[in-house]
């Protein structure tokens, strides 16, 4: 739906609220937007007693008192001055958040059509209700932010496929239905890293393909900073930021979780981890070392997320971004 507010004082408008919101914001959150807006005008603390006093009518909620010493209030603020950003006029817009992934990502309606993994099938074999059930959207909207471009598409690697798959395919590997696409493209390649839209901020979460095609970890280092590099290019007010990989355990068929152990089960993912630390740290991003948890998700095969291991996803994602996971080093 679309949210529109108006915090009146006297006659005129003194502050507005848009955007679209898929559910109602809390009245603390609107208290702390209030309060970053008083101080970015420099107003009185009585302001925000009357704001308050509107908002109570408005939401018909217990009112919260808010005391001449704003010091709480203000503390807590620059949590949501890090998710929102001030435009003209007193107005806030929500953070554009754009997705790089791989069929993990993926979203029927969401997505480039013919690189989606998570159709109408895959959906309810996940046992999910919607868009809302994956782990970007879940992240967006715990961020109080809205979707920019998810581009992210099945199959796809950060490394060049026209690399690895040759010599995949003389080995006896018989490609799948989104390498036949125009469209199934490196994380690194030029389209890729410049079809992000207008983001204030990125989530990459890529490498789990390059670990299954075997890709040298180190090549996959360099290409995974040569993927930053152009992203860092072409996006350069925005937030990039870098997911480490989990191993998943498949709850449809246990013969899955014993083939993964075979191949070598969560340790193969390390060297990709490792380099994914590493890539980050050079070109100066941002990490969200999903990895270091050392949980895994709730899977329907040896890689695609159930309905619960995206939650898992997500959560892991949202501790990274407001919590203590700071640039890497």
């Amino acid at each position: 739906m679309i949210f529109g507010f108006y915090a009146a004082f006297g006659e005129r408008p003194y502050f507005r609220l848009e955007g679209r919101c898929s559910v109602q914001l809390s009245y603390w959150r609107i208290c702390e937007i209030l309060i970053c807006t008083a101080r970015h005008s420099s107003q009185r603390p009585s302001i925000l007693i009357k704001a308050a006093g509107n908002l109570r009518l408005y939401f018909r909620k217990r009112a919260v008192i808010i005391k001449h010493n704003q010091s709480k209030f203000l503390q807590s603020s620059f949590i949501l001055l890090n998710q929102l950003i001030f435009v003209n006029g007193g107005t806030i817009a929500m953070k554009k958040i754009s997705i790089l992934g791989d069929s993990i990502s993926t979203f029927s309606g969401y997505t480039t059509p013919d690189g989606v993994f998570y159709d109408l099938f895959s959906i309810g074999m996940a046992d999910m209700r919607s868009v809302e059930d994956t782990w970007w959207m879940q992240v967006i909207r715990g961020l109080g932010g809205q979707l920019e471009v998810n581009n992210s598409f099945s199959s796809t690697t950060v490394s060049d496929a026209d690399d690895y798959l040759p010599p995949l395919i003389a080995a006896g590997y018989v490609p799948d239905r989104f390498h036949s696409s125009p469209n199934y493209l490196s994380g690194c390649s030029d389209q890729r890293t410049a079809g992000l839209g207008n983001p204030d901020m990125i989530l990459i979460f890529m490498g789990t393909n390059d670990a299954g095609y075997r890709i040298d970890p180190a090549r996959f280092e360099q290409d995974y900073r040569r993927m930053l590099r152009k992203i860092k290019a072409n996006y350069p007010a925005a937030q990039i930021w870098c997911g480490t990989l989990l191993w998943s355990h498949c709850v449809k068929d246990e013969r899955i979780n014993y083939y993964q152990t075979e191949l070598g089960g969560a340790e193969s993912l390390i060297p990709y981890n490792c380099a994914i630390r590493t890539a980050v740290a050079a070109e100066h991003c941002l990490l969200a070392d999903l990895a270091a948890s050392g949980q895994e998700y709730a899977a329907i095969d040896c890689a695609h997320p159930h309905a619960s291991g995206m939650k898992t996803i997500a959560s892991l994602w949202l501790q990274a971004l407001t919590g203590s996971h700071t640039r890497a080093q």
